[in-house]
């Protein structure tokens, strides 16, 4: 709703700068600055990149949101980037004729200081020892599932450690809560860098990237933990009833869980240890394997 009442402004915004540049292409993210440039743009190209399918909670508001952007995909989009190779299923089972996709997946970037340690794990190694490490990667939120995760945690913390890398609105609750059931086999290391992957996987074994699979996005999306998990070859626990989780079983790199259930967590926990990441590593693991595509979009447009 706050979106909403602010959608105006950003309106009149992007009209302000369409009028002073000469863009050929206006390259838009999300539904709501897709339907935002769709209404502003004049001789444009529009591209609207698909990061996350907004789906909401509320049914009135989320026909509102289908019948704009069906509208907007029909009459003013040229070209559609899909960040899932699953998005494709859901935009096709609603539109016919899709403007011309292109699937690039949301993988880690490949830069100087990739895959070099860069000690940010260093203090905590001693705390670690030889304890099976499950890591959290990333914003910290979805405290509901993660609170599943801590409880059954705290009852393994002579084989296991829980790690949070990262920082997030939930943080603070979170805390709270391993304060609260005595968890002293946590570990937060608060924000980092993306140059300090190298180090916070080198000392994880498996990555928990399951998420809120009640919800449809979810269903559809692919986290970027599943590419980081590939470049660095280890073992990932997702939602199952997913595409995502299907995905994962086919090619053997992890397990699905139902991240509501403790007792499926638990279940899946007791495992961890017998799975064997199955293959090395594919080199077509880099946002530099798909940037070709944009241009590819770009040009097929112009």
């Amino acid at each position: 709703m706050k979106k909403l009442l602010e959608l105006p402004k950003v309106l009149d915004y992007v009209k302000e700068i369409l009028k002073k540049e000469q863009y050929d292409v206006v390259h838009s993210v999300d539904f709501e600055m897709m339907f935002v440039a769709s209404l502003c743009k004049a001789n444009q190209k529009l591209i609207y990149e698909v990061y996350d399918i907004k789906f909401f909670g509320n049914k009135l508001f989320n026909l509102g949101r289908t019948i704009l952007e069906k509208w907007s995909i029909k009459r003013k989009v040229d070209g559609i980037i899909f960040a899932s190779p699953y998005f494709g299923e859901y935009y096709e089972s609603i539109i016919r004729d899709l403007p011309s996709a292109r699937v690039i997946n949301n993988k880690p970037q490949q830069h100087a200081e990739f895959g070099k340690d860069s000690g940010f794990m260093d203090p905590y190694k001693e705390e670690i020892g030889n304890k099976t490490v499950v890591s959290f990667i990333g914003l910290i939120r979805y405290p509901e599932i993660l609170k599943n995760l801590m409880a059954v945690m705290a009852e393994r913390k002579d084989e296991m450690v829980l790690l949070l890398a990262g920082d997030g609105p939930d943080k603070a609750a979170l805390v709270e809560y391993s304060n609260e059931i005595h968890m002293s086999n946590i570990i937060y290391t608060g924000r980092f860098q993306s140059r300090d992957l190298q180090s916070i996987y080198s000392v994880t074994d498996i990555v928990w990237a399951a998420y809120p699979n009640d919800d449809q996005n979810v269903y559809y999306a692919v986290s970027n933990k599943f590419f980081e998990s590939q470049v660095f070859m280890k073992k990932i626990i997702v939602s199952e009833r997913t595409l995502l989780g299907q995905d994962v079983l086919r090619k053997g790199i992890g397990v699905c869980v139902d991240p509501y259930s403790v007792e499926s967590i638990g279940a899946v926990l007791g495992k961890v240890n017998e799975l064997q990441y199955p293959h090395r590593r594919n080199e077509d693991c880099f946002w530099q394997d798909e940037e070709h595509r944009i241009r590819e979009l770009y040009e097929s447009l112009l």
